[in-house]
């Protein structure tokens, strides 16, 4: 029936290379693949909120940096997410905005999605491996996150790999 296996979460970055998949002449993967990223929920401008026994506390925080192809400068609008908390801060108005500064941090986490082809090689769901195919301008390390087995000719293997941009 199978086998439950745990073990403590890594990140990516952390996470040994299982499986290096490289463009060649012995590459084990085909080329036509899929590359998304999803950046439609990302924001350059975090509120938040504290509310609580009559007072109020608003922490804020922008990306403006230039170099940032998200910050306010690159795509020329403010793109807000607000958040609001029922208790007020310990810190106060410096925790308010480290809290809204950690939000905006995270928040501009892309989800960067491929979906590949390849014969059958040693790697499970969560493994990490990378992939590296210039030509479809497709290079980096990545997460296992599905699998699906073909038994046919080489047994084919449908995996999507993820990897989050920071």
């Amino acid at each position: 029936m199978g086998r439950i296996v745990f073990r403590r979460y890594a990140q990516l970055a952390d996470r040994p290379v299982s499986w290096a998949f490289e463009e060649g002449p012995s590459a084990k993967f085909l080329r036509d693949m899929t590359d998304e990223r999803d950046t439609s929920g990302v924001a350059n401008h975090v509120v938040c909120v504290y509310s609580g026994e009559g007072s109020r506390v608003v922490g804020e925080a922008w990306d403006t940096d230039p170099s940032s192809e998200y910050s306010t400068v690159s795509v020329g609008r403010a793109i807000t997410k607000g958040y609001s908390y029922s208790e007020l801060p310990d810190g106060g108005q410096p925790e308010a905005d480290a809290q809204a500064a950690t939000l905006l941090r995270q928040g501009q986490a892309v989800i960067r999605r491929v979906t590949m082809s390849h014969v059958y090689v040693p790697v499970a769901v969560d493994d990490a491996v990378t992939l590296r195919y210039a030509t479809g301008a497709v290079t980096g390390k990545f997460e296992v996150r599905t699998q699906t087995l073909s038994l046919v000719a080489g047994c084919r293997v449908e995996a999507e790999l993820k990897s989050w941009e920071r």
